[in-house]
């Protein structure tokens, strides 16, 4: 997962990218947490200083998840729980390997639906749709955005990322 998401961060002057053992860290830049992101699976005091130090570092809104050995770890500072999130693991069936007709590749011709698209079904600033969709134009084999065409209007779209045998999908 964490290669996953590392490979979503813009390539740009802003962004911090990390990944070690038992963390990884993928910061783009924009000023909201929706696209600033770490994750702990350690125990270890000093992995966990170096991970929420490479983020208090940067000084960019970000969401910390805290997973496995790592969950109840003190971060010190300001850093409060909020809340868990819930990660899922599903194999692919034989029915979800069928291509879907009104599902395509988008491109960077799609920024501006996929931008909307993001800032409508999360909430979020347009500024920061934009951050996630530049994704679109990243040129990455293994990085896919896709939109689901309905009538000839875009009513989805879902970000993905090979990993090995896993696919990570992301903004849904």
């Amino acid at each position: 997962m964490g290669r996953s998401c590392l490979s979503f961060v813009a390539k740009g002057a802003r962004s911090v990218g990390h990944e070690g053992p038992g963390y990884w860290v993928a910061l783009s830049g924009a000023p909201s947490p929706d696209a600033n992101m770490a994750f702990l699976d350690s125990a270890d005091p000093a992995t966990v200083a170096h991970a929420v130090g490479l983020v208090e570092d940067a000084g960019y809104p970000t969401l910390i998840m805290l997973a496995g050995e790592s969950r109840g770890s003190p971060l010190g500072g300001n850093w409060q729980p909020v809340g868990t999130i819930p990660f899922m693991a599903s194999g692919l069936k034989a029915e979800h390997l069928q291509p879907d007709s009104r599902v395509r590749e988008a491109t960077m011709d799609d920024f501006d639906t996929i931008s909307g698209l993001l800032a409508e079904a999360f909430h979020l600033d347009r500024q920061i749709a934009e951050v996630i969709a530049q994704i679109v134009g990243l040129g990455e084999q293994a990085t896919k955005v896709f939109l689901l065409v309905e009538n000839s209007i875009p009513v989805s779209t879902v970000l993905t990322s090979i990993v090995d045998d896993a696919v990570c999908v992301w903004g849904m």
